[in-house]
């Protein structure tokens, strides 16, 4: 009875470490992808634990719900696959390759749901099954859909250019956004950004006499220009304010051109 107290100490304590990972970063601003990854070795005792309990058949009714758990997962694995599926063929621009994912998630859901049945409820000693089809999601998540993501980020390219020219140039340089509050840039950069908001605190910034770079919006940089601010621009791309999967759709939301302005000499 104490080892059974003790192992659902356990199990409550890793939930509550998972949740509290998922929900913290899920409701912060600023989220980059591996500030998920603490959550991952819960999730996997987690799951661990759950295969022990089904592949034991106890009888209890905790036990009976992992049973019932174990029916669920090919149908479930079958509806995200035909749905990823839909949105691959219908609504998202990515390599036909990719359509690789929702075929391994669906010929998965129904091998497991076959062998549930055929075994009598109970699973095979280790779920090949579900990490295969996990796997070529992960590859096709890292081939396809990243790539896709990276070409419309605009942050990452500015950042680049920035580090060339600071190894390009002994005298370092002031950085600054104005009018885009995005906390990922000063990541990129490796370096402390200013946040601008109102124009006359850019103009101060403009006025110091130390060399800087300020990324801004091109209706912005144009503004400026025409009220004589002198600054010019030394990179221009389009792209996305914000990481988003939009930029995934085939109709996706218009792209913003961004200009990184310095000093116009």
């Amino acid at each position: 009875m104490v080892r059974r107290e003790r192992l659902d100490a356990v199990e409550i304590l890793l939930w509550t470490w998972t949740a509290v990972i998922v929900a913290f970063f899920t409701f912060s601003t600023f989220k980059l992808d591996h500030y998920v990854f603490p959550a991952a070795p819960t999730l996997c005792l987690l799951c661990a634990r759950a295969w022990f309990d089904v592949r034991h058949a106890r009888l209890s009714p905790r036990h009976a719900a992992s049973r019932a758990g174990l029916h669920l997962i090919g149908p479930l694995l079958v509806a995200i696959g035909l749905g990823c599926g839909y949105f691959l063929v219908a609504r998202l621009e990515l390599s036909r390759y990719a359509i690789a994912v929702p075929v391994a998630l669906t010929l998965a859901g129904i091998a497991l749901t076959v062998l549930a049945n055929l075994r009598g409820g109970l699973p095979p000693r280790a779920p090949w099954i579900v990490l295969s089809a996990l796997v070529v999601t992960y590859v096709g998540i890292v081939a396809f859909v990243m790539p896709a993501l990276n070409r419309r980020k605009v942050v990452h390219d500015i950042a680049d250019f920035i580090a060339v020219q600071r190894q390009a140039n002994t005298a370092a340089a002031r950085i600054a956004t104005y009018h885009y509050p995005n906390s990922a840039f000063r990541f990129y950069v490796n370096q402390d950004v200013t946040f601008l908001d109102e124009p006359n605190q850019a103009r101060a910034f403009f006025d110091a006499p130390t060399p800087f770079y300020c990324l801004m919006r091109k209706a912005a940089f144009d503004e400026f220009i025409a009220q004589g601010v002198p600054l010019k621009a030394v990179y221009e791309r389009e792209g996305m304010a914000t990481t988003s999967g939009r930029v995934l759709w085939r109709n996706r939301l218009p792209e913003t051109r961004f200009v990184l302005a310095t000093r116009d000499r």
